[in-house]
């Protein structure tokens, strides 16, 4: 996980960036623009670090917490999605 840097800490706060995203998912989660094709990984990569931060912010889960700070996006995404803290 990369970390910003500049400026006192303002809280515990995630990005998720993934490339080629759009906010369709391709059309899986909602009625996309034509000739768009459907993307599943993007909504998985979604799904898992939404599903993770949820557990360790609203559960208190530190299982989870540790996951959201050990996790390499990056390598397990084959560099399509980066997860940025700050």
């Amino acid at each position: 996980m990369e970390r910003l840097t500049g400026g006192e800490p303002t809280g515990q706060r995630f990005r998720v960036l993934v490339e080629g995203l759009d906010h369709y998912y391709g059309g899986l989660v909602h009625r996309a623009p034509k000739d768009v094709t459907p993307d599943p990984q993007a909504l998985e990569i979604y799904l898992a670090l939404s599903t993770a931060f949820l557990d360790a912010f609203v559960r208190e889960d530190e299982a989870a917490a540790r996951y959201l700070e050990r996790v390499d996006l990056g390598a397990i995404t084959d560099g399509r999605a980066r997860l940025t803290a700050w």
